[in-house]
């Protein structure tokens, strides 16, 4: 555990408490939830039909992307993704770093 990766834990960590992230990428996102969101775009879509399929994805996507972390601008340097942020840490460590999954505790909530 070197003190950069250490930094790249915690600037993550404060990345996914501050951002509030449901999803680490893209694939993370269930079926039934996407398939959802595009028949709730589907019913507002007015558009051209032979390009229905493809403005319906890009809406999806845009729809999920504050709630993907990979997706998420980086909350200290808004001009990369954290998934560039990422990549730029893997390049100079030379460590091959993976995020695969997150836990997020919010205190004094009650649903």
């Amino acid at each position: 555990k070197t003190d950069e990766f250490k930094t790249l834990a915690h600037q993550l960590a404060m990345q996914i408490a501050s951002m509030n992230p449901l999803y680490v990428s893209e694939e993370d996102i269930p079926e039934d939830i996407k398939a959802a969101k595009v028949k709730e775009l589907e019913a507002n879509f007015k558009g051209p039909e032979n390009m229905k399929a493809q403005i319906l994805e890009a809406q999806a996507k845009k729809a999920f992307a504050d709630k993907v972390l990979m997706n998420q601008p980086y909350i200290l340097d808004d001009s990369k993704t954290v998934e560039q942020f990422i990549k730029e840490a893997i390049a100079k460590t030379g460590e091959n770093i993976v995020v695969k999954q997150f836990k997020r505790i919010e205190l004094g909530v009650t649903e």
